[in-house]
């Protein structure tokens, strides 16, 4: 007997939009403040949010629109671990590399703002318009 219901679920990340790209690009050049990246980024969630519910979506996500590596963006605010950047080019293409390292104990000072955070606060707020939808993130392991 086949099953005439559908479930599913999504991992979160989406391909970011041209504004978020092109605002990471100001940012990294110095053409705009960390605030005006946020501004950006908060727009372009605003609008992916809509979109899933839109569709019928039940779980909404940022799209992961505010992280570079998923896997090290979370782990740079603890003391004791640090990422090296460089630049290697591979079959004529240069790529942007970044390393995560363990430099000691794993610290984190509870009085300043985490970004994973700041990020789940925000979606949560934007989920709270909705009526029974709810906001997933996904925050790595170690």
């Amino acid at each position: 007997m086949i099953k005439d219901t559908l479930t599913y679920d999504i991992v979160g990340s989406f391909l970011r939009p041209a504004e978020i790209k092109e605002a990471r690009k100001a940012y990294k050049d110095g053409k705009i403040t960390k605030e005006e990246l946020t501004q950006a980024e908060d727009l372009a969630i605003a609008s992916l949010v809509e979109k899933e519910v839109a569709h019928g979506l039940k779980y909404v996500t940022d799209g992961e629109f505010r992280r570079r590596w998923w896997h090290l963006d979370w782990l740079k605010e603890f003391d004791g671990f640090d990422t090296i950047h460089f630049t290697k080019e591979i079959n004529g293409t240069s790529n942007e590399i970044e390393l995560g390292t363990v430099t000691g104990k794993f610290f984190y000072d509870k009085n300043k703002a985490h970004p994973e955070l700041c990020a789940w606060d925000y979606l949560h707020s934007l989920t709270q318009k909705y009526d029974g939808i709810t906001a997933k993130k996904c925050i790595s392991r170690l």
